[in-house]
């Protein structure tokens, strides 16, 4: 599949500019409007990257997975009721109804399925899940990180340019987890990645900050308000006692103890980070969700923490301040 097939399915617009806050990136975003029963709804995804055509397929993936897993689409396509899980070994799982698997309805039964962490989208299926499964697994680093919950953390800087902000990495020795926090003048952002690589994690952590970086000072910029669900951190993220706040935790996150012991079983990659992590693939689960073009999947555990849902061990630790 490329560019084209994409294309092809969807009616696209494509905006391309370079990053403010640090001009070795690229941003797209790639938007659509998607027709329901007597609704129009407008979605959008974002790359960004140090190349225009990696933002660009990026932000293409994070826009067909929005269309496919969404309701308005499902609902009208004759999609069964109920679908099929599946663990990560092949063997068949529970059944889950429709809304709830794409986020219409809460169950608890399936609290793990309250957001949009877990769904993917890639060419093929295969793919799609792994995505799915690392961002699974990130969100449950993050909390484990931020709760200084894994030994071995490193923390270095990065600095975009010769004056750019700088940009600070939270980074796991054993794992290839990245958090990375860009401390602007008046804002801080952060970003992170669990990837199948160390130096992937931290490049896609530090894209991450810089998008959401930028976006603040765009809509900061126009005079416009965030979505309503961003609205009160931002407001936090304006004060500076809070950001200092979020930067002594940050500092306070480098751990000198030894770090997790690195497993070298030849088993491939993914396999190797649920086995560091004490997962296994019965924990994970998938459905494959219709689509008219690449593999749509949500994944989800309820092995694993996510730092929305999952309280700070200790109270004076700042929630996680991520967007």
């Amino acid at each position: 599949m490329n560019l084209e097939a994409f294309l092809a399915v969807l009616p696209v617009r494509t905006d391309v500019h370079r990053c403010k806050v640090d001009p070795d990136f690229v941003i797209v975003s790639s938007s659509t409007v998607l027709m329901g029963n007597n609704t129009r709804r407008v979605l959008s995804g974002f790359g960004c990257a140090r190349d225009v055509h990696a933002a660009r397929m990026a932000s293409l993936g994070e826009l067909h997975e929005r269309a496919w897993g969404s309701w308005e689409f499902q609902s009208n396509q004759n999609t069964a009721a109920s679908l099929r899980t599946w663990d990560l070994d092949g063997n068949a799982r529970e059944v889950v109804p429709l809304d709830v698997l794409v986020g219409k309805r809460l169950s608890s039964a399936f609290p793990t399925l309250a957001d949009a962490t877990g769904f993917a989208f890639h060419f093929t299926t295969r793919a799609a899940i792994e995505h799915g499964v690392l961002e699974l697994i990130e969100r449950h680093l993050i909390w484990q990180v931020w709760n200084r919950q894994i030994p071995g953390v490193r923390l270095t800087e990065h600095r975009p340019g010769q004056t750019g902000a700088p940009c600070f990495l939270i980074q796991p020795v054993s794992l290839p987890f990245c958090l990375a926090a860009s401390f602007q003048a008046d804002f801080v952002g952060i970003g992170a990645k669990c990837s199948l690589s160390k130096r992937l994690a931290r490049y896609r952590a530090i894209a991450e900050a810089t998008m959401v970086c930028e976006d603040y000072s765009a809509i900061a910029g126009r005079g416009l308000r965030a979505p309503p669900r961003h609205q009160h951190l931002l407001e936090k993220l304006r004060e500076p006692a809070y950001r200092e706040m979020i930067w002594a935790h940050i500092a306070s996150l480098n751990d000198s103890r030894p770090a997790m012991r690195i497993r070298t079983a030849r088993t491939p990659p993914l396999r190797r980070l649920l086995d560091m992590l004490d997962l296994l693939a019965t924990d994970i689960r998938y459905a494959v969700l219709p689509s008219p073009v690449g593999a749509c999947v949500r994944v989800f555990s309820e092995k694993l923490e996510h730092y929305r849902f999952t309280k700070n061990i200790d109270a004076m630790t700042p929630e996680v301040p991520m967007l």
